[in-house]
């Protein structure tokens, strides 16, 4: 199985959203998390690999910068699928 985190709001959310992956590991063991964040957020996330042991991917998305508006968003949705 896997799943999917999205989470492209401020850092601090991306921050409040971290015991969301511990409690989805604890009852899908198996599963590959990945989680898809700014590209801020994805730093943060892989600044500190032993604070997040629970994922498996990071996928960075910049809504505001290269990949803004539908083409950005459809680019992204193709790499998910």
């Amino acid at each position: 199985m896997k799943l999917l985190i999205v989470q492209t709001g401020f850092l601090g959310d991306v921050v409040l959203s971290t015991p969301v992956i511990t409690a989805l590991r604890k009852v899908f063991p198996d599963a590959t998390i990945s989680v898809l964040t700014t590209p801020q957020g994805a730093e943060l996330l892989a600044s500190c690999p032993e604070t997040h042991p629970y994922l498996d991917k990071i996928l960075s998305f910049d809504k505001r910068g290269s990949q803004s508006g539908l083409r950005g968003l459809r680019e992204m949705s193709l790499k998910l699928a």
